[in-house]
């Protein structure tokens, strides 16, 4: 007769050759969503390679009290203290995992008084006794990751704190450009503030002018009282300009993560006249597709891809090796005599046989969220180039618009100095002075307004670019 001698090797055999025709098995893959491809992206040519913005691109604005503004808003930011929050806790689960195929190892001890039964399961010498067991060793869990279900989690959870450290930076441009967009609104307040003080000095001289010559019978009651409204119209457009200015200040010291008496000390902006930033006409596709949200959102794309795997590689048979060795005793004195020594290791196999709808739903909904973040990647790509476009033809719509508001500015001014000075001379009446300066007025608060939206378009740009953030992988390049 013959004799069945147990094998490992066979018994792996056997339980594979089980899974490989018994188990449930992932099906095949499912279409994905497509990534917007970037190449086929452009704004208005895509040959000029673009400039390399400097991550403290604000500088280049030339005024230290915004740089000083910006340091306080980046050390003391809670939305900046949020993100790299949520960055640790991404690392924190990513280190959780571990790292895949290497064992677990345990120390493990006990000591345990223990009475057996007189009448129980134990016969003579243990029942009716008392005994002291003793236990020291090392137990040690290795799951092998054959399929690489440990790797792809392990990647994807790798690829969510890298999307996380984007985020962050991210949040840092939303930061910057946000500051500097309400310090451009502080200084356009400014601007229109200066422009309606000239306006009441000037109207206050005519008052004047007019009051002489009403006196010397040039001039009716009818006149003096006009000019005397302009002058109260005028103060009027002061109270509204430093009603902006408040505001202005409070938006720049909230964003500075400070309050209002932050903002009250705040002196005028020197921020230097024209576009400080040499931005390109043309811009290579790949620069906007690399802008830190949009970086982000690819990075998640990756960390599904690999969830995706992960959750298929679990219809495949997971196999773990456990072991246990140390010393183990009923006579504690005797712990460390060699003859105390034990161990026992094997594998052990979890075989999804039948059913398993929960592994399914897994997979389904890591496709799922495959194809949102595909969606919201592209819908972002798709947007930024919008962002981008109508960034750069405003720009370009505004060279036109400030050449001509200033030529026509320009022309008014002189008009103003001819009707002003016919007044005086008794060759014209007061009205032809007032409409004269109103429209001067109202030309200097256009350019103004179209110098102040230049400076707004040119961080919009600023931010749509990425605000000079560069990848490791570009870094490196």
């Amino acid at each position: 007769m013959k004799t069945f001698t147990f094998s490992p090797r066979l018994l792996l055999a056997v339980l594979l050759g089980l899974t490989a025709s018994a188990c449930v098995t992932p099906g095949a893959r499912t279409p994905l969503r497509p990534v917007v491809d970037v190449a086929a992206l452009g704004v208005a040519g895509t040959t000029t390679p673009a400039p390399a913005l400097n991550d403290a691109w604000w500088q280049a604005f030339g005024d230290p009290q915004l740089d000083a503004l910006m340091t306080e808003a980046l050390s003391a930011s809670p939305t900046l203290a949020l993100a790299r929050a949520r960055v640790a806790q991404a690392e924190a689960a990513a280190e959780s995992i571990g790292t895949p195929r290497r064992p677990n190892v345990d120390g493990v001890g006990s000591l345990t008084r223990q009475r057996y039964s007189a009448t129980g399961l134990f016969p003579p010498p243990l029942s009716g006794t008392n005994f002291t067991d003793a236990q020291l060793g090392l137990s040690l869990n290795w799951d092998l990751d054959l399929w690489g279900r440990q790797r792809s989690t392990l990647a994807a959870a790798q690829l969510r704190t890298r999307a996380a450290e984007v985020d962050a930076t991210a949040a840092r441009l939303l930061l910057t450009t946000s500051l500097v967009k309400a310090y451009l609104a502080f200084d356009h307040a400014c601007h229109v503030r200066h422009t309606a003080e000239s306006s009441r000095a000037s109207r206050a001289a005519l008052l004047a002018l007019t009051t002489d010559r009403r006196r010397a019978g040039l001039d009716t009651d009818v006149e003096v009282e006009t000019a005397r409204a302009a002058v109260s119209s005028a103060e009027g457009d002061i109270a509204l300009a430093d009603e902006e200015i408040v505001l202005a200040r409070n938006a720049v010291a909230a964003l500075a993560g400070a309050g209002p008496a932050r903002g009250a000390s705040l002196g005028e902006p020197t921020i230097l006249a024209g576009a400080p930033l040499p931005l390109p006409a043309d811009l290579p596709a790949d620069l906007v597709a690399r802008r830190p949200d949009i970086a982000a959102d690819r990075l998640r794309i990756d960390a599904v891809g690999n969830e995706i795997d992960a959750a298929r590689a679990a219809f495949y048979p997971n196999v773990n090796i456990a072991a246990l060795i140390g010393l183990d005793t009923i006579t504690p004195r005797e712990i460390l005599n060699g003859s105390s020594r034990f161990f026992n290791i094997g594998p052990a196999f979890n075989l999804p046989v039948y059913g398993h709808g929960a592994l399914r739903g897994n997979l389904h909904g890591a496709e799922a969220s495959y194809d949102q973040a595909v969606e919201t990647y592209n819908g972002a790509v798709v947007g930024a180039f919008h962002e981008v476009a109508d960034a750069l033809a405003s720009l370009r719509a505004l060279d036109r618009e400030e050449s001509a508001a200033l030529a026509a500015q320009s022309s008014l001014e002189r008009a103003f100095t001819l009707a002003e000075l016919r007044y005086k001379s008794g060759l014209a009446n007061y009205l032809g002075v007032l409409v004269a300066q109103d429209r001067l007025l109202a030309q200097q608060r256009l350019v103004v307004d179209v110098q102040s939206r230049r400076a707004d378009l040119t961080v919009d740009l600023v931010r749509a670019l990425g605000g000079g953030y560069r990848s490791k992988t570009d870094s490196t390049e």
